[in-house]
């Protein structure tokens, strides 16, 4: 048999791969994201309902499945409609799966509403599929390369050495992140299939490929630099080699954009019949993440404790040290790879979470993991013909490395490693411990749950200090005496009195660099409130929020609960608030009263106190 070893390597790895995901079956898998990419399926084929006129059904599925806690995947409009978050490209690669767990359903007698066991079901195969499709294409690719015997190590090394292991299982098989690892193998194989034979078919699968991966994720399109850069010597033959494309395989060029153009059309007409308008900006809606593209975090995304790339995954540093050698070996493809390269690397770390949520290492790596195969194999290459010192202390290495991604994935499937809260200090403490130490929960970073109202508890980790008190002395509306119907009510001091002209009353206004130089802060706010307007029930809201260029992110309402039974009498009111992960430290904290029910009541002195941590992690 041809290329034995690769392919035995493959067939290994495949039969793992089945293994780790049927080992524990879930009932559970299409939720958080993933949620959000799949939901343009049922509301188009079971519930007609593309728009989501009707929010029951998506509470409904919230409630019977509990995918998620908010649903974040969906931005109201105006007209009371909601505009998915997430593009439709994952649903259109998941279509076959979803009309396989429809069929089940019928035939198995399961509820046909998009989510019971045979969806969930198909959609695990069939992401299954998908990637062990994307690795045959990559030992195609390397077999291009290299001899079967070192395509089969690069194999073996890449898919048990580096975060491509934990993102074959449950954790990470149904992400987008794989889909895309597919289809920039096929790309990448048919880039080199058209640059040799210049085959009609390759021009027409590049089109599609390209066309679904930026229908994926818009952001993807940064992948057409390959076919276009592919095959120069030299950045100054970019222009040469674009008009001998344009001018010699012109029918190749308008079937290849004619592809792109008319797939990522379906994104524009889904915008326009659910928004008006052809153009919309679904990641807009959050001023609190976005791309920060005058201040990246690439060093924070390669190198930091919290999720760096080169710390979770050393193996890759193989690679990257592998263009050196590709670039002595493969000039013609060295360009292409390294420019690639440069401009993803900026882009993804460019984004405000840059951490890209709860998961092991940077997950968005995986997806261009068949190029920096070639490169590792270069330099695996590199260092078989080396001496026998050298060969032996970097086969070592990898295998170490091997060792420590084995250890490190099984020790994130047990909550050892956290998903995004990682620091220096609790590495170290866990590092290649099988439970974990008493105490070391105290060394991550601080826990932020969006969906729920933080809760300050004082500990000794945290320095407490007033940072604002208003009393209304010298206020021209504050009172001391207020007559109300057959009432007069007196007051020590001045308080200021809200009514119904007044619905919103400012309290503070400072940029976060002013607030404090740590990495967060804890905010909790003090006053009393007295009921003015016994037959009206109160409405009102001490509201606290993070301001980016003027727009709003981690906003958070918190009643002010004062019932009618307490009216004339003072009411305490204690609300604390933890600041987000803020996108520049120039962001503002704004902190105001709410009278949305437009009643009538006093307010006290308002005093404003931090708590931030002693160190910073």
């Amino acid at each position: 048999m041809k290329n034995k070893n690769s392919f035995f390597i493959f067939f290994l790895i495949s039969l793992s791969i089945v293994f780790l995901n049927f080992r524990e079956p879930s009932n559970n898998l299409i939720v958080w994201d993933q949620f959000g990419y799949y939901l343009y399926l049922p509301l188009t084929f079971i519930y007609h309902d593309l728009g989501i006129k009707d929010f029951s059904v998506v509470d409904m599925l919230m409630h019977k499945y509990q995918p998620i806690t908010v649903f974040y995947q969906g931005i109201q409009l105006d007209n009371g409609g909601w505009v998915l978050r997430y593009t439709m490209g994952l649903a259109i690669l998941d279509s076959p799966a979803f009309f396989t767990g429809h069929l089940f359903a019928y035939l198995l007698n399961y509820p046909m509403d998009g989510f019971s066991l045979p969806y969930q079901y198909a959609l695990l195969c069939w992401s299954i599929v998908i990637l062990l499709t994307g690795l045959y294409y990559l030992r195609l690719i390397l077999l291009h390369f290299f001899s079967d015997k070192l395509a089969a190590f690069i194999l073996l090394i890449l898919c048990f050495g580096t975060n491509f292991l934990i993102m074959s299982t449950h954790e990470g098989i149904l992400l987008v992140n794989s889909y895309l690892f597919t289809l920039f193998a096929i790309m990448l194989w048919h880039t080199i299939k058209w640059h040799e034979k210049h085959y009609l078919s390759s021009a027409i699968i590049l089109g599609i490929t390209l066309g679904l991966a930026a229908l994926t994720r818009p952001t993807e399109i940064m992948y057409a630099i390959i076919p276009f850069c592919w095959g120069i010597k030299a950045p100054k033959e970019i222009s040469q080699k674009i008009k001998i494309f344009l001018n010699e395989y012109r029918f190749h060029a308008i079937i290849m954009f004619g592809l792109m153009i008319c797939i990522g059309s379906f994104q524009l007409f889904y915008w326009k019949k659910v928004t008006g308008n052809f153009f919309y900006d679904s990641y807009g809606a959050n001023a609190g993440e976005g791309f920060d593209f005058q201040t990246p975090y690439t060093l924070q995304f390669l190198f930091s404790y919290r999720k760096g790339w080169l710390v979770y995954t050393p193996l890759m540093l193989f690679s990257i040290i592998g263009f050196i050698f590709l670039y002595r070996n493969k000039r013609e493809i060295f360009w292409a790879s390294l420019i690639f390269f440069s401009v993803f690397l900026y882009v993804v770390s460019s984004w405000t979470y840059w951490w890209y949520a709860s998961c092991f290492s940077q997950r968005t790596m995986m997806q261009v993991y068949p190029l920096l195969a070639v490169s590792l194999g270069f330099f695996i290459q590199w260092i078989w013909r080396n001496k026998f010192i050298v060969k032996a202390v970097t086969v070592t290495l990898i295998f170490l490395f091997i060792a420590l991604n084995i250890l490190q994935s099984w020790q994130y499937k047990k909550g050892i490693i956290s998903g995004e809260r990682m620091t220096k200090k609790y590495y170290w403490s866990v590092f290649l411990k099988t439970t974990l130490p008493k105490g070391a929960d105290e060394l991550l970073l601080v826990e932020r749950n969006p969906d729920s109202i933080p809760i300050l508890k004082e500990d000794n980790i945290h320095r407490k200090q007033n940072v604002f008190s208003k009393n209304f002395t010298n206020e021209e509306k504050a009172v001391k005496q207020i007559a109300l119907h057959d009432t007069t009510i007196n007051f020590p001091d001045k308080v200021y009195i809200i009514d119904s002209t007044a619905e919103f009353f400012n309290v503070y206004d400072i940029p976060y660099f002013e607030l404090t130089d740590k990495y967060y802060a804890w905010l909790q706010v003090k006053t009393k409130v007295m009921a003015l307007s016994p037959e009206k029930k109160m409405d009102a809201f001490i509201v606290i929020t993070f301001l980016h260029k003027d727009k709003s992110y981690r906003y958070m309402a918190y009643p002010i609960k004062n019932d009618s039974s307490l009216a004339y009498k003072w009411s305490e009111v204690n609300v604390s608030y933890l600041t987000p992960e803020i996108r520049s430290k120039t962001d503002r904290v704004q902190i105001y009263i709410w009278n949305r029910g437009k009643s009538s009541f006093a307010i006290d002195t308002i005093n404003i106190e931090k708590f931030e941590p002693i160190e910073n992690p």
